[in-house]
């Protein structure tokens, strides 16, 4: 096949493509309306949403780690994600007359804490003693281990701070009614206690 006709099949693919998503939006469009209105929210659809993510967190810290041999600092970098499990929502309030609805959530969570290994980088190591290691193995490879164990802990406490959380469930929020609007319900929502 031609380079043109190879074109002209590409482009005649995405016209097609277009042409059916926009038919489907338009029939989802007319039809769901209808039928979400009825219904309004339920615990099958919101439970369906799985983890709802709600920010990525980025992080950079100074970590300092030392044993009785080395001491070591690094540049810690990374992130984590804020997530609702939509698994544990309830319904509290549903008046279909009014298209009202009272949704409690639980409080953010951080899932996936992650050291990024291509941005973090070693400050400085340096042994804190004068006994010679003749028979022993560098320690500070096994230095470096815990340090990035412990940066992964520290990358998770720094993401769950009440500043992102707060800002998690602001999004978290805004999202749902948002969606609920879309649909003719006016959701209303409740955080458990932290």
């Amino acid at each position: 096949m031609s380079r043109i006709g190879a074109t002209a099949t590409r482009a005649a693919v995405i016209v097609g493509l277009v042409g059916v998503l926009s038919g489907l939006a338009y029939c989802y469009g007319r039809g769901s309306k209808e039928l979400a209105a009825v219904s309004g929210p339920t615990i099958v659809e919101l439970e369906e949403l799985g983890h709802l993510a709600a920010m990525r967190v980025h992080i950079a810290d100074i970590l300092v780690v030392e044993d009785a041999r080395w001491k070591g600092a690094w540049l810690i970098k990374g992130d984590a994600l804020l997530a609702v499990d939509m698994r544990q929502v309830t319904i509290v309030d549903k008046d279909e007359s009014t298209h009202q609805a009272t949704i409690v959530l639980p409080i953010p969570q951080v899932i996936q804490p992650r050291v990024d290994h291509q941005k973090t980088c070693t400050w400085d190591v340096k042994k804190t003693t004068w006994i010679p290691g003749l028979f022993l193995p560098d320690g500070s490879n096994v230095l470096r281990d815990a340090a990035m164990q412990q940066a992964q802990l520290a990358i998770e406490n720094a993401a769950n701070s009440e500043e992102n959380i707060d800002q998690a469930c602001l999004r978290t929020s805004t999202l749902i009614q948002r969606f609920y609007e879309m649909v003719g319900w006016r959701v209303e929502i409740r955080w458990e206690d932290r």
